[in-house]
């Protein structure tokens, strides 16, 4: 299970969305839905990265990131 995830803008590098598994939990919406969802409707047009982030992973496997494109 990842520790937090952001989305970040790759024409800054700026992280738009962020969220905290451990906060979700809490919150008990992740136990219900196993979902995370991010509120995208405000975004500009681009391409993204969804950095994943797990500390409990081999150093070099800590973060993966996907390239996603919003139209």
């Amino acid at each position: 299970m990842p520790d937090k995830l952001e989305l970040v803008r790759e024409e800054t590098m700026e992280v738009v969305r962020s969220v905290k598994i451990q906060d979700e939990f809490d919150r008990k919406s992740l136990k219900d839905t196993k979902k995370v969802e991010f509120n995208i409707t405000d975004l500009p047009r681009g391409i993204y990265y969804l950095r994943v982030m797990n500390s409990q992973l081999e150093k070099e496997k800590q973060v993966e990131m996907t390239r996603l494109l919003f139209e």
